[in-house]
């Protein structure tokens, strides 16, 4: 039972691992914002997947998640680039 356990757990652990290291490199190569986009896309890519290739149906919750999610995405993007370019005429001025 334990050795099931452990061949089960270990790849696992590993996976996670992995995928915490490449969204910290991501987020450190590029910047949080890039990481939030690639998120967002990959989520909504998920989901149309899922739709697509299983047949799943989102409820009324599942689309108003996926929406909420792509709108705060694209929300916080738009802030960002404002801000960003807000900031580089503050300087040249």
């Amino acid at each position: 039972e334990i050795l099931r356990l452990l061949i089960f757990m270990v790849p696992y652990v590993l996976l996670g691992t992995l995928l915490n290291y490449a969204t910290f490199w991501c987020t450190a190569a590029n910047s949080p914002l890039a990481t939030a986009v690639a998120g967002s896309a990959k989520g909504i890519l998920s989901t149309i997947v899922g739709m697509v290739q299983f047949g799943a149906h989102l409820t009324m919750v599942g689309w108003l998640g996926l929406l909420g999610n792509t709108g705060g995405g694209l929300l916080y993007s738009l802030a960002h680039t404002r801000q960003r370019l807000r900031k580089s005429k503050e300087k040249n001025a």
